[in-house]
């Protein structure tokens, strides 16, 4: 068995023959057996050359420190209740519609519309025409699991009445 795990020989290997003995503490013993695993899948060897890289290093300490990271720790629950709400199966048009954006962000010939008239001749685009609807359809979307959900942002007259 080759390892990247050498401890002073072979120690891990001295521990692997140990680990079924029923002396070993049962936490050794699963330790011990997700290491070899690790080790025989080739995973072993995919950590070590990352934790030799000095900026694959730098980048975890940075992550595993981050503000960021804390957050997403504290909110784990709520995000992962709202993460089971998404239908992954449509994960592909969610990268669409962010690509979208981020090559609308990205155009340098945007130019402005110029007033009603150019909102006008803007809308004769069969591409804008789509866009709008799109557009229209999220915001009746967004509206509507507004009303829905408890903590909508804003109150609206349909909020207060109810």
């Amino acid at each position: 068995m080759k390892t990247y795990l050498n401890l002073g020989g072979d120690i891990l290997e001295k521990l692997t023959e140990k680990r079924d003995q029923p002396t070993a503490d049962s936490s050794v013993q699963k330790l011990l057996s997700i290491i070899v695993e690790m080790d025989r899948s080739g995973i072993m060897d995919i950590i070590y050359r990352m934790l030799a890289d000095e900026d694959v290093t730098s980048a975890i300490k940075k992550m595993l420190s981050s503000g960021f990271l804390m957050n997403l720790i504290e909110n784990s629950e709520v995000i992962m209740n709202s993460l089971t709400t998404i239908d992954l199966s449509m994960f592909p048009h969610y990268t669409n519609a962010i690509k979208s954006v981020e090559i609308a962000i990205k155009t340098e010939d945007v130019e402005p519309v110029g007033g009603l008239k150019g909102i006008l001749d803007k809308m004769k685009d069969e591409d804008t025409q789509k866009g709008i609807g799109i557009v229209f359809s999220l915001l009746k979307s967004l509206g509507r699991t507004c009303s829905e959900v408890e903590g909508c942002p804003f109150q609206t007259e349909e909020n207060d009445q109810h």
